[in-house]
């Protein structure tokens, strides 16, 4: 049985990871001291305390010598407070031998059952610590899987993240050059189109501007011809009419004139012969026929006085 025992401890202490064989003797010396109390309780006669309290010595020495660990800092942490990290056993050595623990227990002053129960009991405290163990770095592992899950799938999101944003950067300069350079080709198709419109505009208006100037040298000259032919018809009307007026004029005037000149014959005859009828009247004048050398006389009976004959 003590050969399977060490068998036993000798497999599981080979083990890997100073942190946990640390913890594993801290918990094994844990048990050594429970076990090298129980005797005293169990028993209670003289020969076993004696027994203990004088391996009571050689166990401390067992203690400071293997674990390296002030057995008062044991004694002092109660079994409900162990701690499978517990960073006191970090300076350890990563294994145990098993069998020279069960030397210094017999050098100690334990008997070979006594040995045997104690190894027993370091098995059960190390299959229960690496069960715990086994739980802890599990839980750990499978933490440290899901962060590098969680690692590995956000840098694939950030990867993913980071090549969609280059490629809608790239997209977006691409579209913005297209933009840019649709945009010259319609502000240069706005510009010549500009000019063009200009230039038509420019030629538009100097034609306009070329018509008004010949249409307003037409009507300029209508209104000359206008004024000239007024201007002549009132002139040959004027003259027409002054002509006519004269002409009137004339020929009443004549008319008058010959009017006067009739009446005034008329009455100068009726004056004349209302004359000779009063003179016919008075007295009879015969009728006298001079000669021609009697002129003479007729200028000296012109001077009488018509009264006085």
């Amino acid at each position: 049985m003590f050969k399977r025992s060490l068998g036993v401890l000798w497999g599981t202490s080979r083990i890997v990871g100073s942190s946990d064989v640390r913890s594993i003797r801290h918990f094994a010396s844990k048990s050594i001291l429970s076990a090298s109390s129980e005797p005293s309780k169990g028993k209670g006669t003289s020969q076993d305390k004696a027994k203990v309290a004088s391996s009571s010595s050689p166990l401390n020495s067992f203690i400071q010598t293997e674990l390296n660990v002030n057995p008062e800092q044991i004694l002092a942490k109660p079994a409900e407070d162990e701690d499978v990290s517990d960073p006191m056993f970090y300076d350890n050595e990563p294994y145990m031998d098993t069998y020279q623990v069960y030397k210094e227990l017999r050098s100690a002053g334990f008997t070979s059952e006594q040995s045997d129960d104690i190894i027993h009991m370091i098995c059960g405290q190390l299959n229960h610590k690496m069960s715990k163990v086994l739980e802890q770095y599990a839980h750990r592992y499978e933490l440290e899987n899901e962060r590098y899950l969680f690692e590995s799938a956000q840098q694939e999101i950030r990867v993913d993240i980071t090549r969609s944003r280059e490629n809608h950067i790239a997209e977006s300069i691409n579209t913005t050059s297209v933009l840019e350079r649709d945009l010259r080709t319609i502000s240069d198709e706005l510009s010549s189109d500009f000019i063009q419109m200009k230039n038509d505009n420019q030629v538009a208006i100097s034609e306009q501007k070329s018509e008004n100037t010949l249409s307003t040298k037409r009507i300029h000259l209508k209104i000359q011809e206008t004024n000239h032919k007024i201007t002549t018809e009132l002139n040959s009307a004027m003259r027409s009419e002054i002509e006519s007026l004269r002409w009137h004029l004339s020929r009443w005037g004549i008319i008058a004139i010959l009017v006067s000149v009739f009446s005034g014959c008329t009455s100068f005859y009726v004056y004349k012969a209302k004359a000779e009828q009063r003179n016919t009247r008075n007295e009879f004048v015969p009728l006298v026929i001079y000669e021609p050398s009697e002129l003479e006389e007729d200028d000296y009976h012109a001077d009488l006085d018509k009264s006085m004959v």
